[in-house]
């Protein structure tokens, strides 16, 4: 099984000293471009470094506005790869997805081909 991180998801697992529960869990753990990047802090720089990390560069960025390219890529990516687990901020994902297409698509998809839906 595999699962896409974004930056935030990566640095609270690393803090909490539990970064290897994502190697015990999963496959392989997925990241995009962006997230290596914004992973610069020693510590999560060195757990990037494990073996069940792949990184890989998106192709093509969903139109989800309003969350940082972190996010973006990590959401992109899951849908490129068909990957239907994602650990992203779930704060921030939802809080802008609610104030750009509440009204007008509440309940359907962020994109036709997004497999991840709202909970909301």
């Amino acid at each position: 099984m595999k699962i896409v991180c974004d930056t935030s998801s990566i640095i609270k697992l690393v803090k909490g000293d539990v970064i290897d529960c994502l190697g015990q869990l999963f496959d392989a753990v997925w990241i995009p471009t962006a997230v290596q990047e914004e992973c610069r802090d020693p510590d999560s720089s060195a757990a990037l470094a494990k073996d069940f990390f792949r990184v890989r560069e998106v192709e093509h960025l969903l139109p989800i506005g309003g969350i940082g390219q972190g996010e973006l890529e990590a959401i992109s990516l899951a849908v490129e790869a068909r990957i239907s687990t994602v650990a992203v901020d779930v704060k921030v994902v939802v809080a802008s997805r609610f104030r750009s297409q509440a009204a007008s698509r509440a309940g359907r998809p962020c994109h036709r081909r997004c497999p991840i839906r709202p909970l909301y």
